[in-house]
């Protein structure tokens, strides 16, 4: 009975941290342009996909903290006329974890992304929770996203 007692502790124990891990409240995109916006940091917001080696990625039981991966952005970049002007750069996909979630993108797959240009070259954060990549973009995000750009007005997407 002891045992039983003290697996049930240390199962109940385990619970609060495992359910913190995977709150993640869901950014939309017209988010992710503001906070961009109002960040001394620069970005670049681009629809496209990424070409990579998935196999880079981290995953498993204990992936590491943070994993840079070297990628390939291809599309189209945001302009004051939309989603128009030519993208095609080599990145860092800089992947953290949080216990076993680890951010990720699928090579090949459409995304909204909010790219950061650093000194060191273009980045994107891929964490746990989604905050600057937004998978299969349709003409009606584009669209809110121009208008935010436009308009600085971002309603809610």
């Amino acid at each position: 009975m002891r045992r039983f007692a003290l697996a049930l502790a240390f199962c109940g124990a385990l619970v609060p941290v495992s359910a913190e891990a995977l709150s993640c409240a869901p950014w939309s995109p017209a988010q992710a342009f503001e906070r961009a916006d109002a960040s001394a940091r620069k970005y670049s917001v681009v629809v496209g996909s990424f070409d990579f080696d998935a196999s880079a990625l981290p995953g498993g039981a204990s992936p590491a903290r943070r994993t840079v991966v070297p990628a390939g952005l291809t599309g189209r970049a945001l302009s004051r006329t939309g989603f128009s002007a030519p993208y095609s750069e080599k990145l860092r996909l800089e992947v953290g974890c949080a216990l076993s979630w680890c951010g990720g993108v699928i090579p090949g797959e459409p995304y909204l992304v909010f790219v950061e240009q650093t000194g060191s070259g273009p980045v994107v954060e891929l964490g746990p929770c989604a905050t600057v990549v937004f998978p299969n973009p349709t003409p009606a995000v584009e669209r809110d996203i121009t208008r935010c750009l436009t308009t600085e007005r971002c309603g809610a997407n």
